[in-house]
């Protein structure tokens, strides 16, 4: 069986399609909707569908992103579920993505397979699929090329937009790291699957559409930019030392500048964007519990 978890935080406008697509599937699944406390009718959208397969789990309080797919992870592994995909609700897909996922993991002998991402307002163009890590720059994921054509690769690193893994993985590297509020939480999590050696594939037939940063501002919001430079500056701390630390921590201060540059406001951003920087420099690098 396979345990879908998904967080909501204000998630009203977007739960139609995502519940749509959900109930449509073919394969055998227990959806696990974590709230983070939503100030909106998410809750009750939720709690309106007569739908035994659902657990909807009512957070009193907005931890962030990954101690909601924590929440979710613990209750679908509680419920034995084989395989666990972690997928966020601003996304639509065919009835037979989970079957698909679960189809890929076990003819490729992989331990997580990722979709194609795509633009819900352009099916055609890829949000994103897989990316590399680069070292010399902190290990922040640099984007690959999409595939000139639906093919299976082995990837280094990916996002949990959508990502199905085997049960076995939260055994070999644990949990989200709860010190990320969002952004970056993600990575770090690829990260230690890489670093364990999982095998992890993705099948770019396989297309998810995604309405992408609907639910926190937009992609170049002073919310989103902010989040990313703290969350970058702590993930380089706590993965490296000695030199790599030091020139990604100063390839972060570059893209620091590059977004003052860009922003409609300098001197606010700067200040909000340097703040950020300190805020993740002061963040406890602590083993996960």
């Amino acid at each position: 069986m396979i345990g879908v978890v998904t967080v909501t935080y204000n998630s009203e406008d977007v739960l139609d399609d995502f519940l749509d697509s959900m109930a449509a599937q073919t394969a055998d699944f227990r959806l696990f909707v974590v709230d983070n406390a939503s100030a909106d009718r998410s809750v009750e959208r939720v709690s309106a569908v007569d739908d035994p397969r659902i657990r909807l789990l009512v957070q009193s309080e907005n931890l962030g992103i990954a101690v909601g797919n924590n929440v979710g992870v613990r209750a679908a592994l509680d419920e034995d579920c084989d395989e666990i995909v972690l997928l966020n609700n601003d996304t639509v897909f065919d009835a037979t993505l989970l079957g698909d996922l679960s189809a890929r993991a076990e003819e490729s002998s992989a331990d997580v397979v990722i979709p194609s991402l795509r633009y819900h307002e352009a099916p055609d163009r890829v949000w994103f699929e897989a990316a590399t890590f680069a070292r010399w720059r902190g290990s922040v994921p640099v984007a690959t090329d999409p595939a000139p054509v639906p093919s299976v690769t082995e990837i280094e690193c990916a996002c949990t937009c959508c990502a199905l893994f085997d049960r076995s993985v939260f055994d070999r590297v644990g949990l989200m790291d709860e010190r990320y509020f969002v952004y970056w939480d993600d990575t770090d999590f690829f990260y230690r699957c890489h670093e364990a050696g999982l095998t992890m594939m993705l099948d770019s037939s396989l297309v998810v559409l995604h309405k992408v940063s609907t639910l926190t501002g937009g992609e170049d919001s002073a919310f989103s930019q902010t989040e990313r430079i703290k969350n970058r500056v702590y993930f380089i701390r706590k993965h490296h030392s000695g030199p790599r630390r030091w020139v990604g921590l100063g390839a972060t201060l570059v893209n620091v500048v590059r977004l003052v540059v860009t922003a409609p406001s300098r001197r606010h951003r700067l200040r909000s964007l340097l703040a950020a920087y300190r805020a993740g420099m002061r963040i406890p690098i602590l083993p996960l519990a």
